[in-house]
């Protein structure tokens, strides 16, 4: 049975599941933003970035639940142009990537996080989005500002599957906090439409979507995913 799990509250845990009980702890790493994906129970990722004179964006590294880092993976220098992350998500322990609303490009690594390229994405600097990735080709961008986007190469290039509406109000229009694919077909998107929870359903890769608006609901959901 797959279940779907809608979280309206954003929190940075980790969790160990290494006993029966959960535990609870603060990682403490006094940077901003940070963006977190584990692939199983041992081997995560974490980008974020500290501001301040020498800002640095950095991506930790964890083999062990999250009990500790490794941050010898990237550092990118306030010198280079720094990415400020909205998203992080790996398919496997090779395949990753990074979405940078700072720049307006999706970061790639084929190596676990060594080594990382860009290409661009959406539609410019500033534009908050997250991520899903079904395999090391197929994936789709959904963003805050009603774009949904797909990618069949790995992220190299994009096509606009949904656009907003610009002609209609900002109230009515439609506006995304995250994504989720199980295959390259069936997907989900949750966010809002207006003043109304929405959750967005496609079979067929995003080329075509059902609706379902709930007006009963207060908040709004910033995450979705099934298992």
């Amino acid at each position: 049975m797959k279940r779907i799990f809608l979280y309206y509250t954003a929190i940075f845990l980790i969790v160990s599941t290494s006993q029966l009980k959960s535990v609870w702890f603060d990682l403490n790493f006094k940077c901003q933003n940070p963006q977190v994906w584990f692939v199983d129970k041992n081997n995560g990722w974490l980008g974020c970035w500290k501001s301040g004179f020498n800002t640095n964006t950095i991506i930790f590294f964890s083999t062990n639940g999250g009990e500790t880092w490794d941050t010898s993976l990237k550092v990118w220098k306030y010198t280079e142009g720094i990415p400020l992350f909205s998203d992080i998500y790996f398919y496997n322990k090779r395949y990753g990537w990074l979405l940078d609303w700072g720049l307006g490009l999706l970061w790639r690594t084929t190596d676990s996080g060594k080594t990382w390229s860009s290409s661009q994405c959406g539609y410019g600097a500033g534009m908050l989005g997250k991520l899903s990735f079904v395999d090391s080709l197929y994936g789709w961008i959904a963003y805050l500002d009603g774009y949904i986007d797909k990618t069949t190469d790995g992220g190299e290039t994009f096509i606009h599957l949904v656009k907003p509406d610009f002609s209609i109000p900002d109230s009515l229009r439609e506006s995304y906090r995250d994504v989720f694919f199980v295959n390259r077909n069936l997907g989900w998107v949750v966010g809002r439409l207006g003043g109304n929870l929405l959750i967005k359903k496609t079979t067929d890769g995003g080329l075509s979507w059902a609706n379902f608006v709930n007006s009963n609901l207060s908040g709004t959901p910033k995450a979705v995913f099934f298992h």
